[in-house]
């Protein structure tokens, strides 16, 4: 099996070295740009997984609001029977 650079060397072969370069700076453009790519996938999970943390801590708070309102209202009513 070729590695990648043996493959490129049989296609340079026939090529002049100004077609070598353009072909050389064509390759570099596509990786440069895959990595874009890698890179833009990256950050918009990092940004999904972001927005998911915010959403299970407003959850979380929203469920200690209940609880601590549940609570005062427990004790507002311990307080009534006892008055």
């Amino acid at each position: 099996m070729a590695t990648e650079f043996e493959k490129v060397s049989e296609q340079e072969d026939g090529m002049t070295y100004m077609e070598k370069v353009k072909s050389s700076i064509s390759n570099f453009i596509t990786r440069v740009e895959d990595i874009e790519d890698s890179f833009k996938k990256i950050q918009s999970n990092m940004m999904e997984s972001q927005d998911e943390l915010k959403e299970q801590l407003r959850e979380e708070k929203l469920g200690a609001i209940r609880k601590a309102l549940g609570e005062l209202s427990w004790n507002k009513g311990a307080l009534k029977a006892l008055v």
